[in-house]
């Protein structure tokens, strides 16, 4: 009897979050995240379909990338012009994931690896730029004042 009624109160308990959530938020949808990028120097960009993202090196979680930093129609259209090699590997490859392609949290997509650094390099650019605050930027700041490259080692 009594886990019946503690699981009757979590399940009130977390609809009341989620509709809490959900008020606060203006009944805005959220936003979603389409492209998972990554740099053979640790670099990581997330992009998501209102044109913002997530900025970050290393095991740091990263800088917010402004709505509207990206379009990604065009992003996409990029993506699909780039040559991928399927024997490539993320120390010597960027990798692109797909988020369309996920099954479940656990179970996402497949990672597509490239050395195109014309449609890559670009796109890490863009969201430094618009990251960038009057203070200086963050990043570069926890990086000890010296952002390493977004290109490929060479």
């Amino acid at each position: 009897m009594y886990f019946i009624r503690f699981t009757c109160v979590l399940i009130f308990a977390a609809a009341a979050l989620l509709a809490t959530n959900a008020q606060e938020s203006g009944g805005k949808p959220a936003v979603k995240k389409l492209y998972s990028l990554r740099t053979p120097t640790g670099w990581m960009l997330d992009i998501h379909d209102d044109g913002s993202g997530r900025l970050g090196f290393g095991a740091a979680v990263g800088d917010k990338v402004p709505a509207g930093t990206f379009k990604p129609a065009v992003v996409r259209t990029a993506f699909d012009s780039i040559k991928f090699d399927p024997k490539g590997s993320g120390s010597s490859h960027f990798v692109i994931w797909y988020e369309e392609e996920r099954k479940s949290p656990s179970d996402g997509p497949k990672g597509r690896y490239t050395q195109d650094e014309k449609v890559i390099v670009p796109l890490f650019e863009s969201a430094a730029a618009a990251c960038k605050s009057k203070a200086g930027d963050r990043m570069v700041e926890s990086l000890s004042g010296k952002r390493p490259p977004f290109g490929l080692k060479k």
